[in-house]
């Protein structure tokens, strides 16, 4: 019996929180060569809650969460595998950064005597 493999594609959407972003993502998008990106209304996610978004590709995304640092940029991101079927928010990992120490707490070596 042969096994079929499903192949399931990462849709990506990005939700703006204010009309500044949304206005950034819009001309951002309007630069762009046409990937499949476009405003959807009302779209649901895994609550129940309807979110009007932008889908987008990926690289998209990261785009515009490294301009955040430049730009006052407010904005959530969803997705979903497959075509069909409710959004689900996502979250970017962040890493956490070393704790330093300071030199002065750090034990000095012992000369000898």
């Amino acid at each position: 019996m042969a096994m079929r493999l499903k192949l399931f594609i990462t849709q990506w959407f990005v939700e703006p929180v204010d009309k500044y972003t949304n206005d950034a993502i819009a001309g951002y998008l309007a630069d762009q060569p046409s990937a499949g990106d476009a405003a959807i209304a009302g779209l649901e996610d895994t609550e129940g809650n309807r979110h009007d978004v932008w889908q987008v590709a990926h690289s998209t995304i990261t785009r515009l969460e490294a301009s955040k640092n430049t730009m006052p940029l407010a904005f959530r991101v969803y997705f979903r595998h497959g075509p069909r079927g409710p959004i689900k928010l996502w979250k970017f990992p962040h890493r956490k950064r070393p704790k330093l120490t300071r030199a002065s707490e750090l034990e000095s070596p012992k000369k000898p005597l």
